[in-house]
């Protein structure tokens, strides 16, 4: 009959136990650190400053909606101090002297002051004296232009004189020489005619005018130059004659002397 050893046989099941002990505390353990681990973080979580913020934010809405609540309304009365001092005027004083009674300035600051004012009052002195010279400029202009059409206005009237004079002249001195060829003819045709004739008296007629004073003048200036010169009247013309002389020679040389003069005569017989 075998035999049975009791002994080894009954050890075996408390290994066995020992080791599901063992099993079941690992599994504890590691349970307490998994909650202990997500406890910390939920601490944490809490703690941030992000959830603080978060959390003060509608602390503040809170108080500030209160206090907006708890403000007044705004006044509806217009204040009339506001218009006052829109439309105030401050005087001011530039004056140096106001200056440095109201403000201690230094010695350095007075200077500056003093050759601010010395410029200002130079500039001002230099824009015056600017003024004055462009108004006497404008002044001379005016009065040169005044003086310029004075004269031109001068001028036309000269020349309006002038060319009356000589209009006048021309109708004056037309017909006179006409009358002056007609007797030019007339004495050639008696010169030839009496040539041969003695005793006979010849003159010179220097001029036929239907004004008198011309004629006159006239007989003036060949009296001045040496001649024996006198006018004869009739209804229309009074004419200006030279003579008489000896000879129709001497009558031509007459002619010819008074020609040169710028007196244009003929020789007529007396």
């Amino acid at each position: 009959m075998a035999q049975r050893d009791y002994v080894s046989r009954s050890s075996a099941p408390r290994k066995r136990q020992q080791n599901g002990g063992k099993k079941k505390l690992l599994i504890i353990l590691i349970l307490a650190i998994v909650i202990v681990f997500a406890v910390a973080l939920f601490f944490l979580k809490e703690k941030s400053p992000v959830n603080q913020q978060q959390a003060a934010a509608p602390a503040a809405n809170t108080s500030t909606t209160t206090k907006k609540s708890t403000l007044p309304s705004r006044p509806e009365e217009v204040w009339s101090y506001i218009k006052q001092l829109e439309t105030r005027e401050v005087p001011v004083d530039d004056n140096v002297s106001s200056i440095s009674k109201n403000v201690q300035l230094t010695d350095e600051q007075k200077k500056i002051l003093l050759q601010l004012e010395q410029e200002k009052l130079a500039e001002q002195k230099a824009q015056a004296q600017k003024a004055q010279e462009q108004a006497k400029l404008q002044q001379e202009l005016a009065k040169a232009q005044q003086e310029q059409a004075k004269q031109q206005a001068a001028q036309q009237r000269q020349a309006e004189k002038e060319r009356n004079a000589n209009r006048q002249q021309t109708q004056s001195t037309a017909p006179a020489k006409t009358a002056v060829a007609e007797a030019k003819t007339a004495d050639n045709s008696q010169s030839n005619k009496n040539a041969d004739k003695g005793g006979r008296k010849y003159g010179l007629q220097c001029g036929a005018f239907k004004n008198k004073p011309q004629a006159e003048n006239l007989q003036a200036r060949l009296a001045m130059s040496g001649f024996n010169a006198f006018t004869k009247s009739s209804a229309d013309w009074t004419r200006v004659f030279v003579g008489p002389v000896d000879s129709y020679n001497a009558a031509a040389s007459t002619k010819s002397t008074l020609a040169g003069k710028g007196v244009d005569c003929v020789v007529v017989g007396m």
